[in-house]
């Protein structure tokens, strides 16, 4: 018996040290990447521009995990940026981006930047980080917020959902049914729905839910200015070419008094720099309005050519007188030929004449000019022409 106790208690005694030894256990640390991305999602990954120095050339390619090369078939990701671009805002001058989207499902990716070394002559090589890329499932039970008010449309509030469900998951492309469901929704919303979007078992995109309840107020006003919309349509006013910075600027106000906006905002337009051809607009919401983006913001132009306001006399000249090559039958006759090139498409927006005989024994008719208003005689007027006679007149 005592020895059966003594067998139980050193049982005991490790399962005790085996709990213990559980128990103490470093739980497993939580893999980390440089970017997260939903399947068909885009996403980018900053890269300091000192890191690119050491090589010319460069560009970002997809890797395995050991960082080596792989074959096409093998990539997770489409469209890494070949040549990485410029990041945006203060970090403009000092980052690169590395931009790409993902494939349509999950798993793990890698990028590294390949380039030539610096003052070395050769083939491109891998360097650098080797980036590691999450592509997963956007759960969307987290961070999405939806308002809906009394009065909005189903079609309303579907657009809204998927366009804030997409925004979230990296620009994923989804559609409703095939990805997630919506529960609730009435065709006119009256007001206290519970509505549920629900990502479908087999989306590919995203996954989770999330509920919210319709607003029993109306809609309020939008008291926001679109900031990145009004840039666009003032950006497309400039499309066609403009005279000057003057005629753009006028195009500019001619936006900011629209319908559109004039109740909205006010706006300044200065020249940033004429041989750029760049405008730069301030904005000033009206009362009770604020700004959605940011101001000021540039805009191009591009001028036309300038329209020639000049008369080449030298050239109607030579135009008149080869009209009087071959001989006519009188100076009534080459007067007619002279006043047909007057009116002639190429010169009578331009100039207006007289012709008149200088000596009919000469044969020569005088050419006096006048130019049409806004243009210039570039030569010498009047002018004379000869013409010759058929044989026995």
């Amino acid at each position: 018996m005592k020895k059966l106790l003594t067998l139980l208690g050193s049982v005991g005694m490790v399962a005790a040290t085996a709990a213990t030894v559980v128990a103490c256990s470093k739980p497993k640390e939580e893999e980390k990447f440089d970017a997260t991305v939903a399947p068909t999602g885009t996403n980018e990954i900053k890269v300091k521009n000192d890191d690119l120095k050491t090589h010319t050339g460069v560009k970002a390619i997809e890797v395995d995990k050991d960082g080596k090369e792989i074959k096409e078939a093998e990539k997770q990701l489409l469209n890494v940026t070949a040549v990485l671009a410029p990041a945006t805002g203060t970090e403009a001058s000092t980052h690169k981006l590395i931009k790409f989207t993902a494939k349509d499902k999950a798993g793990k990716a890698f990028i590294k930047l390949s380039g030539v070394k610096a003052e070395k002559a050769g083939e491109s090589e891998l360097f650098g980080t080797l980036y590691k890329v999450n592509i997963a499932k956007h759960d969307i039970s987290k961070g999405i917020e939806i308002k809906a008010y009394r009065g909005e449309t189903k079609a309303e509030v579907e657009k809204l959902i998927h366009d804030e469900i997409s925004k979230k998951a990296n620009g994923a492309t989804l559609a409703l049914t095939t990805d997630y469901t919506i529960t609730g929704l009435v065709e006119t919303l009256v007001g206290s729905e519970e509505v549920t979007v629900k990502a479908a078992a087999d989306s590919k995109v995203i996954t989770g839910e999330f509920k919210f309840t319709v607003s029993k107020e109306a809609k309020p006003d939008d008291k926001t200015v679109n900031v990145a919309a009004l840039k666009t349509e003032i950006q497309t006013s400039l499309t066609a070419a403009v005279a000057d910075g003057q005629a753009a600027i006028v195009k500019v106000k001619a936006v900011l008094a629209n319908a559109t906006w004039s109740s909205k905002v006010t706006g300044t337009v200065v020249e940033k720099a004429q041989a750029e051809k760049t405008l730069t607009v301030t904005l000033t919401p009206a009362e009770g309005f604020t700004l959605n983006g940011t101001s000021p913001f540039d805009v191009t132009y591009t001028t036309a050519a300038p329209v020639d306001k000049t008369v080449d006399v030298a050239a109607l000249k030579t135009e008149i007188q080869t009209s009087l090559t071959a001989a006519v039958a009188n100076e009534t006759a080459a007067i007619g030929k002279v006043n047909a090139v007057l009116t002639h498409t190429n010169w009578n927006s331009k100039v207006t004449g007289t012709v008149a005989p200088k000596a009919q024994a000469e044969k020569t008719l005088t050419v006096t000019l006048t130019p049409a208003e806004g243009f210039t005689l570039n030569g010498t007027s009047p002018f004379d022409v000869t013409y010759t006679v058929t044989t026995g007149k």
